[in-house]
C-alpha cells in the first residue's frame, strides 16, 4: 500500500510540475512575444517618423533653392535682354547670392551654345569669378542638355553626384545637386540656362551620425549609396563598381523599388523607406514644374530587437527561481492531496470488493444452509425408517431361530419391509434431487465459467435451491417460457443475478408473513433474451427506485440488508452478461425487473466484475 501511495504521489508530482512549468513557459513566451511585437511596432513607427522628417527637411531645402533660382533667373534674363554688356549687374547678383547662401558653391549662366558666360565659384570664404580663359563649354553635360530642352519657367532637378571639373572627379569629394531653369538667350537665339550647384556635404553628414543599431541611408534611383554607409561603398555609379544597396540586399531592394513608401522586415532587420520625388515639392502656383524620372530613396535600416525569452539579468533569474520554487510547492501539496484521495478511493474499492465477495459467499452460505436444512428431513426420515426395518428384521430373525415361524409372521415382515424400503427410496430421491440442484448452482457460482445452458431448466434449478430458504413463507415462484431457449453465457453470474432479485423480492416485497407470488417470464427477441421478474409485493417508492442500484443503499439494514445485492446485479448484467436491466414499480401493486442480455456473449475472456457503477 505504501509503495502504491509513493507511486501515485511521484506520478502526480511529476505531471503537475511538468504541466505548471509548461503553462508558465507558454505564458512567458506569449508575454515576451507580445512585448516584442509592441517594441517592433514602436521601432517601425520611429523609423517611419525619422524617414518622413528627413524627407520633409530635404524638400524644404530644395524649395528654398528653387525660389532663389527663380529670382536669379528673372534678373539674369532681364539684364541680358536690356544690354548685352550688363555683366557687372549679373556678377554682383551672383556674388551676393553666394555670400548669403553658404551651401551654394557655384552659380553659372550658360548660353544657348553651351558656353559658360558667367561663373562664380566659392573658394573657402572667398567668391571668385572665372576668367574667360577658364570658362568651359558644357554643351554635352546632361544637366545642360536636359534643362535647355525645357519650357521657360520649368525647373530641372539633377541627380545627386560628385562634382566633376575638367573631366575629373573633384577632390575632396563635393556631393552636388544642381537646380537649373532655362532663360531666353537674346544674343545667340534659343535658350541658355541659369544653374545653381549646391553642396550637400552638410546634409549628407547627418546620415553618417546614426548609432550602431540604426542606419539612415540615402540611395539614388538605381540603389547606389549616396550617404549613410562606409565611404568605400559610396558613389559606386561614379566609379563604375557594383557596390550598392541593390546588390547587397537584392530581396529588400525589389520591394523598395516597387513602392514609394513602406516597411518590411528581413533577416532580423527593419527597413523603412520613403521616396523623394520632384513632383512632391510644393511649388508656388505660378512656378511650373517638370516631370522627371529622377528620385531618391531614404532608407532607415534598424536592427530588430530580439525577443529575450531567457532571463537576462540577476533580477529575472531570481524571479524565475522563486517561481520554480512556488511551482514545486504547489505541485507537492496538490500531489499529496491527489495521492491521498487516490489511496482512499483504492481502499474504498478494495473494501467494496471484499464486501461483494462476502455477500457472494454469504449468499452461497445461505444456499448451503437451506439445502442442509432441507436435506435433514428426508435423511432423518430415512434413518427412522431404517431403524424400524432393523427392528422388524430382528423380530423376524428370532422367529426363525425359534423354529416356530408362521406364515403370518413372514407376511407381516414382507409387508413392513416393502413399506419401509418404499418410504426410504422416496426420502433418498428427494435428497438426491436437492443435492443435484445444489451441485449445478454451487459449481456455476464458484467457477464463473462460460458454457451453454437452457434458461427455463436452469431457472428451475436456481429456484429449487432457493425454495428451502423461504419454504415457511406463502410465496410461490413460477417460471414461464414458450420455448426452450439456449444461451451461451456465464451461468454462475446469471444465477447470482436471479438469486439476488428473488431474495430482494422476498425480503422487501413481502414483509412479515405476507403471501405473494413471483413470476419469471422468458422471451426471445432476435438475438437477445428478455427475462422479466415480477412480484405482487408492496412495491418501491419513486425516491428509492432511483437509488436501487446504488452500492450500500438498503431499506432493511435492521434485518441484515447489506445494500450490495442490487448493485451486484447491475454490474454483473452490464459488465459480465453484456446486457442491461431496468426496474418499474407501483406502490402496493407490483415491482418488475426487466433483464435484456444477448444469447451469445461477444467476449470469450473470463469476466471481471466491477463493483462501481
Amino acid at each position: 500500500m505504501k509503495s502504491l501511495y509513493k507511486f501515485l504521489f511521484l506520478r502526480s508530482f511529476l505531471i503537475t510540475v511538468t504541466a505548471l512549468c509548461a503553462a508558465v513557459v507558454i505564458l512567458w513566451y506569449l508575454v515576451v512575444f507580445y512585448q516584442s511585437e509592441l517594441k517592433t511596432n514602436e521601432q517601425v513607427d520611429m523609423s517611419e517618423a525619422v524617414a518622413e522628417e528627413i524627407k520633409a527637411n530635404f524638400m524644404r531645402r530644395l524649395q528654398t533653392y528653387e525660389d532663389l533660382l527663380k529670382i536669379i533667373a528673372n534678373f539674369t534674363e532681364k539684364a541680358n535682354y536690356k544690354s548685352v554688356n550688363n555683366g557687372d549687374f549679373i556678377r554682383l547678383l551672383f556674388k551676393e547670392t553666394l555670400l548669403e547662401n553658404s551651401d551654394i558653391y557655384q552659380i553659372r549662366y550658360i548660353d544657348a551654345t553651351g558656353k559658360e558666360i558667367y561663373r562664380l565659384d566659392r573658394e573657402g570664404d572667398e567668391v571668385v569669378f572665372s576668367q574667360p580663359s577658364e570658362l568651359q563649354n558644357k554643351q554635352n553635360r546632361y544637366y545642360f542638355v536636359e534643362t535647355a530642352q525645357l519650357a521657360l519657367g520649368d525647373i530641372y532637378l539633377s541627380p545627386i553626384d560628385l562634382n566633376i571639373e575638367n573631366g575629373k572627379i573633384q577632390t575632396p569629394w563635393v556631393p552636388t545637386i544642381r537646380i537649373a531653369t532655362p532663360i531666353t538667350d537674346t544674343k545667340n537665339g534659343g535658350q541658355g540656362i541659369v544653374i545653381l550647384n549646391i553642396n550637400l556635404e552638410k546634409d549628407l553628414k547627418l546620415f553618417s551620425s546614426t548609432n550602431g543599431s540604426e542606419k539612415q541611408l540615402l540611395l539614388n534611383k538605381d540603389g547606389y549609396f549616396i550617404a549613410g554607409t562606409d565611404s568605400s561603398d559610396l558613389w559606386g555609379f561614379m566609379f563604375d563598381n557594383d557596390k550598392s544597396f541593390s546588390s547587397y540586399y537584392p530581396t529588400v531592394w525589389n520591394d523598395v523599388i516597387g513602392h514609394d513608401n513602406g516597411t518590411l522586415i528581413n533577416e532580423g532587420t527593419i527597413y523603412t523607406f520613403v521616396t523623394i520625388n520632384q513632383d512632391d515639392l510644393s511649388f508656388k502656383s505660378d512656378m511650373k514644374k517638370i516631370s522627371h524620372s529622377e528620385h531618391f530613396k531614404v532608407v532607415i535600416k534598424r536592427k530588430l530587437s530580439e525577443a529575450q525569452y531567457l532571463p537576462k539579468n540577476s533580477n529575472e533569474v531570481i524571479f524565475a527561481l522563486l517561481l520554480f520554487l512556488v511551482i514545486i510547492g504547489i505541485s507537492y501539496r496538490w500531489s499529496k492531496a491527489i495521492s491521498g484521495q487516490k489511496e482512499a478511493e483504492y481502499s474504498v474499492v478494495k473494501t467494496h470488493e471484499a464486501l461483494v465477495q462476502s455477500e457472494k459467499m454469504a449468499s452461497l452460505g445461505r444456499l448451503v444452509a437451506g439445502i442442509a436444512h432441507e436435506l435433514n428431513t428426508p435423511i432423518g426420515s430415512s434413518v427412522t425408517i431404517a431403524s424400524t426395518l432393523q427392528d422388524e428384521l430382528r423380530v423376524f430373525e428370532n422367529e426363525i431361530n425359534s423354529g416356530q415361524i408362521r406364515k403370518s409372521v413372514i407376511s407381516h415382515f414382507l409387508l413392513s419391509a416393502n413399506s419401509c424400503t418404499d418410504a426410504m427410496m422416496e426420502c433418498l430421491e428427494r435428497a438426491s434431487d436437492l443435492v443435484t440442484h445444489f451441485k449445478r448452482i454451487s459449481v456455476d457460482q464458484s467457477t464463473e465459467a462460460r458454457r451453454k445452458f437452457t434458461l427455463p431448466d436452469y431457472l428451475n434449478n436456481v429456484i429449487a435451491t432457493l425454495e428451502p430458504t423461504f419454504k415457511n413463507r406463502q410465496i410461490t415462484i413460477d417460471v414461464y417460457s414458450r420455448d426452450t431457449i439456449e444461451v451461451d453465457s456465464f451461468p454462475g453470474p446469471f444465477a447470482q443475478v436471479i438469486s439476488n432479485i428473488i431474495n430482494n423480492s422476498v425480503l422487501h416485497g413481502f414483509p412479515s408473513d405476507t403471501a405473494g407470488k413471483i413470476r419469471i417470464s422468458v422471451n426471445q427477441n432476435n438475438n437477445d433474451v428478455v427475462i422479466t421478474v415480477r412480484d405482487n409485493g408492496v412495491g418501491i417508492s419513486p425516491d428509492n427506485l432511483k437509488k436501487i442500484f446504488d452500492p450500500f443503499f438498503t431499506t432493511a439494514a435492521d434485518i441484515g440488508g447489506s445494500g450490495l445485492g442490487m448493485s451486484i446485479v447491475y454490474n454483473i448484467i452490464s459488465e459480465v452478461l453484456q446486457g442491461d436491466i431496468s426496474v418499474n414499480s407501483k406502490i402496493n401493486e407490483f415491482t418488475e425487473f426487466v433483464i435484456r442480455m444477448p444469447r451469445y456473449v461477444e467476449s470469450m475472456n473470463k469476466p471481471e466484475i466491477s463493483h462501481a457503477r
